[in-house]
């Protein structure tokens, strides 16, 4: 019977430096443009948000109480 480490580890399975560096590169790439289309999508949901409180209610941006963007109120 075969030795069961030679058996779970083979030579082969050795992962050099190069191949450490680039998955931590391609985890960090997929996190960081995760964050960036979270991002981009909220700008324009707020974006949208503010055109059509002006729409609706015919104010601008100045005219809005800090941190509001939809307004039930005339």
């Amino acid at each position: 019977m075969t030795d069961p480490e030679t058996i779970a580890v083979p030579d082969e399975a050795e992962i050099s430096l190069l191949d450490l560096l680039q998955v931590i590169a391609d985890n960090l790439r997929l996190l960081l443009g995760g964050s960036l289309l979270a991002g981009l999508v909220g700008l324009v949901g707020l974006r949208t948000a503010r055109q059509w409180d002006r729409a609706r209610y015919g104010r601008t941006d100045e005219q809005l109480p800090p941190g509001k963007v939809h307004s039930t109120q005339g």
